[in-house]
Parts: C-alpha cells; structure tokens; sequence
C-alpha cells in the first residue's frame, strides 16, 4: 500500500506510547488514550499534544521512525510519506536543525532494514514564528537530496495569510522544490486555492465546501496539482459534518486528481487499510474505487519518474495479498 501522508506522532501503536512513556520515566497520564469519543475535535488535540511530550528526546525519536516504518512493512506498506513538524519536538532542548538530522538519520538506518521506501515532508505551522518556518524550509531543501522530498504549510484553523510566507514560496518555486498547503477551514475558497497555486503549492490538503467547476478541474490537472484527502481526520476536524459529505468519488468521475491519505493512523484510527475498509462498509467506495485510489496515490508521488517506477513494481507485487486481506 501507499500513503503520502503518515504523521508521525499521531501513528504510532498503544504499545509504543505505552514504551515512550518508560523510555523518559514518565508517568502515563489517563487522558493520552488513543480511544476516544468518534468525531471529538478537542480529545483530539488533547492527545496529540500529550503524545507529543513522549517526543522531545533522541532517543524517543529514533524508536518512534523506526517502529513506525517496522510496523508499516509488516502491514504490506510498500511506500509512505512522513509527515514532520520539527519546531513540535524542540520542549527538550533540541534545536530545528537537530530535530531534522535526527529523523533523516533514523529514516535512512530503518530502510536499510526494512522493505519499505519512505520520504519525509518537512512542515511547519502558520502561526509557528516567521524566522523558523523559514528555518524548516531551507532545512527540507537543504535535505534534497538525502530523504526530505518537500516543504509543507499545515494548520487547519489559523488564519495567518499565504502572503505572510511570499520570500518563502518564492524561493521553493525557483528551486523547483515541492511545496504542500494545508487550507484552513475559514479560508476554504476558490480564490485562496488559486492564491496557493499562484505560490507554487503542488499539492493542497481537504478543500471542502469549494464548488469546482470543470474548467477549475481541468486547470488543477494541467498544472499537475493534487488534492489529499483524509476521511476520518477531516471528519474529526470539522471539514465535513457528516461521513456522506466527503466528495472525492465524486470528483474523481469529473476527471479531478485527488488522492486519499490516512494521516493519523493512531489517535483517528486511520490507518489507509482502516479508511478504505470504512469506506467501502459505509457504501462510499466500491473494491474497484479503492484500486483506482492506489492509482491516485502513484500519480502524486513527489519522486522522481524512475524512482516512481520502482515503487509501482514494488505495490504490483504485494497487491495481491493486500486486497485479499483488505476484501476478505
């Protein structure tokens, strides 16, 4: 299977939180349980906030990127995308850059291990200080060339304008390095979707409640923009107000280049193999829907064409027993 949006501290297993928690002799606190009412936006943000105080360490790190990508592999992933806000693990004392190194390090170690190919996103929040999203950003370019694949923008409820980051879009554009935004809620429109192409964004995340007609569509497709959904994350961040709101098969049958991600395997019960089988059960998908996605997902890749190819032989080779196991 293939994700391009696995967010690291909110997929990790019970198990390891459970191990962070005595790796820093902590005491595990009752409200970082990841079984929570369905759909409850604030027990969300509490428990990803405590799971990121397990990590701000080293060591907490490199386990967590590590049995991640273990887990990944045993449960026929055969390519994922790591979603990492740096500026979020540096409460121990550990600065962006070591932050960076830290998971490249670990990253590049756990592949030479394990059968699954990986990338990392480098992100940054709209209301994180200008000088360190400027900081994360020539950090992901910097790191090209050694498993960081892109830049991204997140933040679903700020309101911080893209204007704010112009030296910084400007620059990625130049260079011809991917950039990722993330739209918030009250700035959902037509105009700042074509404001965030304007800046270079090659891959927009949830544009819920935007009315596309086929002449948006057909110029998201010919500049090569994809839109990343996540079912149960969006559901629980108030994208949507209920589960047959969410649009891709629609837009999908009006020729749109959309893509579904998992995002928060843990603390939404995301996994991508859990989104699909929600969504089959719920009569949103079809078997044959969910194999076009994966089609979707190889058509956004980031990578390069040869590199492309090499995880689609990968995926053809596994996909037989995935779906056997995802249809039985």
């Amino acid at each position: 299977m293939i994700d391009l949006d696995v967010r690291l501290e909110s997929s990790l297993g019970e198990l390891d939180y459970g191990y962070l928690y005595r790796l820093q002799g902590l005491a595990k606190k009752e409200e970082c349980i990841l079984s929570f009412p369905e759909n409850n936006h604030d027990d969300y943000i509490k428990t990803r906030e405590s799971v990121l105080e397990l990590l701000q360490t080293e060591d907490a790190l490199r386990y967590a990127f590590a049995s991640l990508l273990s887990r990944l592999e045993r449960e026929g992933y055969v390519y994922v995308e790591i979603s990492f806000n740096p500026y979020l693990h540096t409460k121990g004392g550990l600065s962006v850059e070591d932050v960076t190194k830290i998971a490249v390090d670990i990253l590049r170690i756990s592949l030479d291990t394990y059968n699954i190919d990986a990338n990392i996103i480098l992100y940054s929040q709209r209301s994180t200080p200008l000088e360190i999203t400027n900081q994360i950003a020539t950090l992901a370019y910097r790191n090209r060339f050694n498993k960081v694949i892109g830049f991204g923008l997140e933040g679903d409820t700020d309101e911080v304008p893209l204007t704010r980051f112009t030296k910084i879009f400007n620059r990625m554009k130049k260079n011809n390095f991917p950039v990722v935004v993330e739209l918030p809620k009250k700035l959902l429109t037509i105009t700042e979707l074509n404001r965030a192409i304007k800046f270079g964004a090659r891959r927009i995340i949830s544009c819920y409640g935007i009315d596309f007609t086929d002449k948006d569509i057909f110029t998201l497709n010919d500049r090569g923009i994809q839109i990343e959904y996540r079912f149960s994350h969006d559901l629980i961040n108030g994208y949507m107000e209920k589960e047959e709101e969410f649009p891709l098969k629609s837009l999908w049958f009006r020729g749109f280049n959309g893509f579904l991600a998992g995002c928060s395997y843990s603390i939404c019960g995301a996994s991508l193999e859990n989104e699909y089988k929600k969504l089959i059960a719920k009569n949103i998908f079809t078997p044959d829907m969910v194999r076009f996605a994966v089609t979707k997902s190889l058509d956004a890749l980031f990578v390069p064409v040869r590199e492309k190819s090499k995880i689609a032989q990968h995926y053809a080779k596994q996909s037989i027993r995935y779906f056997d196991r995802l249809f039985k």
